[in-house]
């Protein structure tokens, strides 16, 4: 009986070290896997990691659509360039952002107007799978100057500024996005108390 039991032991135990080995390399197959997908993502798309924490510089173009109640002008859209910088804060999807922006004069039959806007805000990075998502929040200041009649009126507003846009890398250290922001005046009896901007901009990432 004993000598049945010693050969029953010598059958089973290579069997099970088989399996514990086939287990074994299945777990090490799924994990190169698991590594080979991981690493083709981010050769496919530059990466997002590799952009984080970083210090850039922006410059872009901008259009700005404001209501003006002075003297019946009504919108005005303007054109214009922006250069900025960016800071990473304590987290690295968090950003402290600047930006100086000067607009053309938009020119009426009777009017014109000249705009100049100086903007910080806190911006927030949520990779996604395609893009970046860029939401941002913060103030600025804006020097409006309107013209009608031979009659000109200096306005200079503080603003709640609310942004949010799309970022995609196009190397490690270029990215272009493209900015929806909503100004609206911390004055209630001001003239352009509500405006609209579109930005498309580039980021310089050193």
């Amino acid at each position: 009986m004993k000598n049945i039991l010693f050969i029953i032991a010598l059958i089973i135990s290579p069997v099970s070290q088989a399996a514990e080995k086939s287990y074994d390399s299945y777990n090490d197959i799924v994990d190169k896997l698991s590594a080979e997908r991981n690493q083709r993502i981010l050769t496919k798309m530059p990466t997002i990691l590799a952009l984080e924490e970083r210090f850039h510089l922006i410059l872009g173009l901008s259009n700005s659509s404001t209501n003006i109640e002075h003297a019946n002008v009504g919108t005005v859209s303007q054109n214009g360039f922006l250069f900025g910088a960016a800071v990473p804060m304590i987290s690295g999807q968090l950003y402290a952002e600047g930006f100086a922006k000067f607009f053309n004069a938009a020119r009426e039959s009777d009017s014109s107007t000249s705009l100049r806007q100086f903007e910080a805000r806190i911006s927030h990075k949520e990779p996604l799978s395609f893009a970046i998502w860029n939401m941002g929040v913060g103030g600025s200041v804006r020097f409006m100057e309107v013209e009608s009649n031979s009659n000109t009126k200096s306005i200079r507003t503080p603003n709640f500024v609310l942004t949010t846009g799309f970022e995609r890398n196009i190397t490690q250290r270029v990215s272009v996005a493209g900015d929806l922001g909503y100004h609206r005046s911390l004055q209630s009896d001001v003239n352009g108390k509500n405006s609209f901007e579109f930005i498309l901009r580039m980021n310089y990432h050193l």
